[in-house]
């Protein structure tokens, strides 16, 4: 889920690629409160979060 507190927001993201390797990222986004972008969400980092272990990992 994604957690919002005032203008900023984060979400962790899994992508999986063609082989099934899954790579976590920690997004982090601001709403702009002026100028041409106000309202706007922005990212202000994209950064590598250590991947949840599988359920068959975890046996």
């Amino acid at each position: 889920a994604v957690e919002v507190s005032d203008n900023r927001a984060h979400q962790l993201v899994t992508i999986t690629d063609m082989v099934g390797e899954e790579i976590t990222y920690h997004w982090v986004l601001t709403r702009q409160t002026e100028g041409e972008f106000k309202d706007c969400w922005m990212t202000n980092a994209v950064i590598p979060a250590p991947t949840p272990p599988t359920e068959r990992e975890t046996m």
